[in-house]
């Protein structure tokens, strides 16, 4: 069965994956930086850092969808 999906929502879903790597990344250099081996992303890095991407991730959504619904308004 074939799907047809906007290319605003596919535009955006790639935008939120993007920020979500981007995030995951940056948080686990952090976290790798005041670990035991601070020259090294660990995978215990990436699993720590991912919950705090995902949180930056929904405030996001967020405030998108509450942007869009404002420009819808006006």
């Amino acid at each position: 069965m074939q799907r047809n999906i906007e290319t605003r929502a596919v535009k955006s879903l790639a935008h939120w994956k993007s920020l979500f790597a981007d995030e995951v990344t940056a948080q686990a250099k952090l976290l790798a930086l005041r670990g035991e081996t601070p020259g090294t992303v660990t995978l215990d890095d990436y699993q720590r850092a991912a919950p705090v991407a995902a949180a930056t991730l929904l405030e996001q959504i967020a405030s998108e969808t509450i942007a869009h619904a404002d420009r819808k308004a006006a």
